[in-house]
């Protein structure tokens, strides 16, 4: 199970595509993301989802404790 499987687990909304296609990186920025989501055995698109999840989830936790 993905990250983004088990994510969507504790999810109750409906599923919704992500579209990034105008996004674009240095050659060396997407092989360097290919390696890590390689050696995660995810994809490139799961790795950069749950990457961003990660950064969400610490953005929230430090506004929390800021309160």
């Amino acid at each position: 199970m993905t990250v983004i499987d088990r994510n969507h687990a504790k999810e109750t909304g409906r599923r919704v595509n992500v579209m990034l296609t105008s996004a674009r990186v240095s050659q060396g920025f997407r092989d360097a993301l290919f390696a890590a989501a390689s050696k995660e055995h995810m994809t490139p698109s799961d790795f950069a989802i749950a990457a961003a999840a990660e950064k969400i989830g610490s953005v929230i936790s430090t506004e929390r404790d800021g309160e």
